[in-house]
């Protein structure tokens, strides 16, 4: 060996970009194949699509059958309860809303408050 190769030194992570040390960290720690993260990534992306769209697809045929239910059930209470009672039901849950709120609201400050 040359003197020289002897006081070669590989540069420390610290001098060189953060891509090349993750694509170090990666080699080092992975010996998978180029093509194989190619697959995997082509595979993940298939599968988010292929959820999504199967999401959508049951939602867009549960939605209006969510939205007949409500509508039945309002108009079954309404039918039976009377008017005024449902008033009397709609302004206690608008209470509750607020009241969750509020204490909603509280527990934020006081976190930020204490800290």
């Amino acid at each position: 060996m040359s003197a020289y190769s002897e006081n070669v030194q590989e540069p420390n992570f610290t001098d060189i970009p953060m891509v090349n040390v993750f694509s170090k960290w990666l080699n080092s720690f992975s010996q998978i194949p180029t093509s194989t993260w190619f697959a995997q990534i082509v595979l993940l992306m298939l599968t988010w699509y292929t959820m999504k769209f199967t999401f959508r697809l049951v939602m867009s045929i549960l939605w209006p059958l969510l939205i007949i239910t409500t509508v039945v059930v309002i108009f079954h209470s309404i039918h039976h309860m009377g008017l005024h009672n449902l008033e009397f039901y709609i302004c206690e849950k608008i209470a509750l809303i607020c009241h969750l709120m509020v204490r909603c609201l509280v527990n934020i400050i006081g976190f930020f408050v204490q800290s």
